[in-house]
């Protein structure tokens, strides 16, 4: 497996950045109005690589979505947050290697035990998932690719 140097990761980083703030000057489409929901994106916890949940991430928002980004320590925080009782969500997951898998559904289990109002639509997706090496987990939709989401 391609293990990326801190500086190629730095690199990657801010050259996301660049492209993020010229989309951002571009951007005609306004958000969605309120009512639209919103995406919630993070890595599968242990899962280090950036690069394919940030371009979905650009992805999205290029498409008129609200976007917020998360780690494991912060979903259930932002999940819970007043602003999207009731609204839509659903929760990205990009998991890497099958190995996070318990991790992942460990994380489940946490969202899964919001309230109602709070509790999102899970979508997992990732090279883990892409190459057949995740099993299904209830409650959770496996995105091999990105047509999965059925924003196209």
């Amino acid at each position: 497996m391609l293990k990326w140097c801190a500086h190629c990761q730095q690199f990657i980083g801010g050259v996301i950045d660049l492209v993020e703030a010229r989309m951002r000057l571009a951007w005609s489409q306004p958000a969605r109005p309120g009512g639209g929901g919103c995406y919630v994106l993070m890595n599968a916890p242990g899962n280090s690589h950036v690069l394919g949940i940030r371009i979905l991430g650009l992805w999205l928002q290029n498409l008129g979505w609200r976007t917020h980004y998360v780690d494991e320590l912060t979903v259930v925080d932002v999940l819970s947050e007043p602003s999207l009782a009731g609204k839509p969500a659903t929760l990205l997951v990009s998991i890497a290697l099958p190995e996070q898998c318990d991790a992942v559904a460990g994380l489940v289990e946490r969202v899964q035990a919001l309230p109602p109002p709070h509790r999102p639509n899970i979508v997992l997706g990732g090279h883990a998932v892409k190459t057949g090496r995740v099993l299904p987990i209830p409650g959770v939709t496996l995105a091999p690719d990105i047509s999965a989401l059925g924003l196209d």
